[in-house]
């Protein structure tokens, strides 16, 4: 739980009454290799802090997988769009790698909500977070090539790149495995 705190402190630090009010409704699950935690049709419930593990965000067209993103340790996960309008998701998360996280369900937020303005704002800020993240990663693809995309995950020293295999890699950047073994070895020359 220190982690979840040292998180939200990065946002907004709330006082420790309300750290107790939140901090109570998060309830920990452990998840092994392939476990789904959301499927495609079911109406996403949670947001999730985890903990330990790799998880991934992706859709299926026709039989493929497409992936959006990666979750690792101290990162929040669900899938908004369904969690905020209750409506079914059109993806999933699965576990990639035996993990944990601590998940709060939407009740519990809305509750936590109309009973505190810091908890409200805490929210609030975690959605602009979410929302810039997640505006970043549609520019990229209206901007930049998939090898920029690529080399941009180079740069940062991605988790990605040394714990992702690269045919999952290759889906995120959103080009096929061949292709992305050619933009290596263009790289890598």
């Amino acid at each position: 739980m220190e982690e979840i705190r040292k998180y939200f402190d990065g946002l907004y630090q709330l006082d420790d009454e309300n750290w107790e009010l939140i901090g109570s409704c998060f309830q920990k699950t452990v998840y092994k290799k392939g476990e789904v935690l959301l499927a495609e049709g079911d109406v996403c419930d949670f947001v999730a802090f985890v903990e330990s593990g790799i998880f991934r965000f992706f859709h299926l067209k026709e039989g493929d997988e497409k992936i959006s993103g990666f979750f690792f340790e101290n990162d929040m996960m669900s899938n908004y769009p369904s969690f905020t309008n209750r409506e079914p998701s059109t993806y999933y998360i699965d576990c990639m790698k035996d993990g944990a996280v601590w998940k709060i369900k939407k009740e519990d937020m809305v509750r936590l909500f109309e009973e505190s303005h810091q908890l409200e704002r805490l929210g609030r800020l975690m959605a602009e977070r979410l929302f810039a993240m997640i505006v970043r990663r549609l520019e990229s693809f209206v901007y930049e090539t998939p090898e920029q995309r690529y080399q941009a995950l180079l740069a940062k020293g991605s988790r990605l790149i040394q714990e992702i295999p690269q045919y999952m890699l290759a889906s995120y950047v959103g080009v096929s495995a061949e292709t992305l073994s050619r933009i290596r070895k263009r790289i890598t020359v």
